[in-house]
């Protein structure tokens, strides 16, 4: 099943008028400069997650002049889904549970290292890769904090929800299991990723 662009889920939420209204005035400015008050960032790692969650956070304050607050957190959010499905696709590629686990240790412990590397969003360590498991813990997450700092705490499940989404979509699905995160004000978030391959249940 083709996964939704966040253009798409933006227009499948409101419809094709609803849709280009919210475009138009996203596209005039609308929603502001959510982090102005903040300093620069301090690296490269800063500016990238600004720029991933800006768009998400101007989306939102623009669905607020509109809608209800749960009218726009419902639809910001199937937005940011989407969004981080992309992101994650892009970033990651197709994940493959056969080729994984034929991979020996050190190159799985490789591999792993490279996904994490590529979160520039998140700090992680590593706690446990085997061939049909990989463990790993967000000590600090980026998203969850700009949310915060922008007054909108609320928006930031949704960037997790998206997690889930993208492993689930994965062929076979990989299963994640995550018993807390930032976004819910936990101290991290522990990630459990449960790999399958095509003939195992």
């Amino acid at each position: 099943m083709r996964a939704v662009s966040p253009t798409g889920a933006l227009f499948r939420s409101l419809g094709w008028w609803g849709g280009v209204r919210v475009g138009l005035r996203l596209a005039l400015g609308g929603g502001g400069a959510p982090f102005e008050h903040l300093d620069p960032p301090e690296d490269e790692r800063e500016r990238l997650s600004r720029g991933q969650a800006v768009l998400a956070i101007r989306l939102y304050r623009v669905l607020l002049e509109r809608y209800s607050p749960e009218r726009a957190l419902v639809v910001a959010g199937h937005v940011i889904e989407a969004g981080a499905v992309e992101h994650l696709g892009k970033t990651l590629g197709a994940l493959n549970a056969q080729s994984f686990k034929a991979l020996d240790e050190e190159a799985r412990l490789s591999k792993v290292r490279g996904w994490i590397s590529s979160f520039f969003t998140a700090t992680a360590r590593i706690d446990q890769v085997s061939s049909s498991q990989v463990s790993f813990t967000v000590t600090a997450c980026a998203l969850a904090r700009l949310c915060r700092e922008a007054g909108h705490p609320e928006l930031a499940p949704a960037f997790c929800r998206g997690d889930a989404l993208f492993f689930a979509s994965q062929t076979p699905p990989i299963h994640l299991e995550r018993a807390q995160t930032i976004a819910e004000d936990a101290p991290d978030c522990p990630f459990v990723l449960s790999l399958r391959a095509p003939t195992e249940r």
